[in-house]
């Protein structure tokens, strides 16, 4: 196995342990050593590369936002619904992990995770605002991380009626309203 290989899977067993824990307790009596023993990891990994558990979280999520910007198409044909159909894609591959943080309270974790990752697709030329250049582009990301994520929690919630690509659509309807 790779050093990549390892640190991946080091990384989904610590998230994972994690969640789990949250999913059974309040954040505020989990240890790192219980976390680390249920993970399969040292203590000195923890702390090699995470502050938080927060971190854990951010960074599990990070690895698969660079899963989902690998899985568009190249740039002159990504479109809104296409995009949002991949990223509805992820979030019903990874339902568990997403009910979870919604279950806990951390929707931040994914609030801050997709606004990253739009930045990147803004700033790669997969997102244009073309007639729209009076937006503050740091606004439009959290308009567009709040409603995205938020829908993506009540699609989860009320057991995925909808289909990934019908839930594109949707995000791209709503956003070529006016």
């Amino acid at each position: 196995m790779s050093p990549a290989e390892r640190k991946r899977k080091a990384l989904l067993a610590t998230s994972q342990a994690l969640l789990d824990l949250l999913n059974t307790k309040p954040e505020d009596t989990i240890s790192i050593t219980e976390l680390c023993q249920q993970a399969g990891v040292s203590r000195a990994y923890y702390y090699k590369h995470f502050t938080t558990f927060d971190d854990v979280l951010s960074q599990a999520i990070l690895m698969r936002n660079v899963d989902y910007l690998r899985s568009l198409p190249p740039v002159s044909s990504s479109q809104t619904s296409v995009m949002m159909t991949r990223y509805f894609q992820m979030i019903i591959r990874e339902s568990k992990l997403n009910l979870i943080l919604f279950k806990v309270g951390k929707q931040d974790v994914l609030l801050n995770s997709f606004g990253t990752v739009q930045e990147y697709l803004y700033s790669h030329g997969y997102i244009e605002l073309a007639g729209r250049a009076s937006i503050n582009r740091s606004y439009w990301v959290d308009f567009l991380a709040g409603a995205v994520v938020n829908m993506s929690k009540q699609w989860l919630q009320t057991g995925v009626k909808e289909t990934p690509e019908q839930m594109g659509r949707l995000v791209a309807d709503f956003l070529s309203a006016r």
